[in-house]
């Protein structure tokens, strides 16, 4: 039986940014911010929490399951991110054909923004029901960093309806972020974002609750 090779075919910056990604042929950096401030804590979140209210504070069943979803979806976003900045750097090092490579890249952080996401509204309604008022993380048209984190994270999520024309995805990665036909973010608010979670699990992780 004869084994077909894959060709080494050579991609023309055409082709990557029209039959592979928007503006594929431009990305040439990695420009996923390093969180190594928060590495050495990021993966024990979860348990850290656990083992304070096991030994440290007694937590109510509902803050607690809040604490956990919460603490969850932060270790989650960073480990996430992480990801996508390995796969970034060994994309725009490499051969520019290796497409599978931009794709794990694209996947990661397209899933450390849902679970970026999912964590802050998470938190914003657990805070609302204690405190009884009902504020908002954005209003909508804002321009902030929270409304462009759900915008992504929605376009991300319902791809079906954002099919943009002459397009091979709804999201995409440039050397400044992510970006889609209607929304974009900046790696450097998704830093900032980012770090605001980080924040608040080494909080929460920590106790007290509130």
């Amino acid at each position: 039986m004869t084994v077909l090779k894959p060709s080494k075919a050579r991609f023309s910056n055409y082709a990557l940014d029209t039959f592979v990604a928007p503006d594929l042929s431009k990305l040439t950096k990695c420009n996923i911010i390093q969180m190594s401030a928060y590495s050495n804590q990021s993966d024990h979140w979860v348990s850290n929490f656990l083992l304070n209210s096991i030994f440290r504070v007694s937590v109510e069943p509902e803050p607690k399951q809040y604490c956990v979803f919460f603490l969850r979806r932060a270790e989650a976003s960073f480990r996430e991110y992480e990801h996508a900045r390995f796969a970034l750097h060994d994309y725009v090092n490499g051969e520019r054909e290796r497409v599978s490579v931009y794709f794990k890249a694209l996947f990661h952080i397209e899933a450390c923004i849902a679970q970026m996401w999912q964590a802050f509204s998470q938190s914003m309604i657990f805070i609302n029901n204690v405190t009884g008022k009902k504020d908002k993380l954005y209003e909508r048209g804002d321009g902030s960093a929270y409304e462009h984190l759900n915008n992504l994270y929605n376009i991300s999520r319902y791809a079906g309806d954002n099919i943009s024309e002459n397009s091979t995805l709804p999201v995409w990665l440039t050397n400044e972020g992510i970006v889609a036909r209607d929304a974009n973010i900046s790696f450097e608010d998704l830093k900032n974002l980012l770090a605001e979670i980080g924040d608040r699990a080494d909080k929460l992780s920590n106790l007290p609750v509130i």
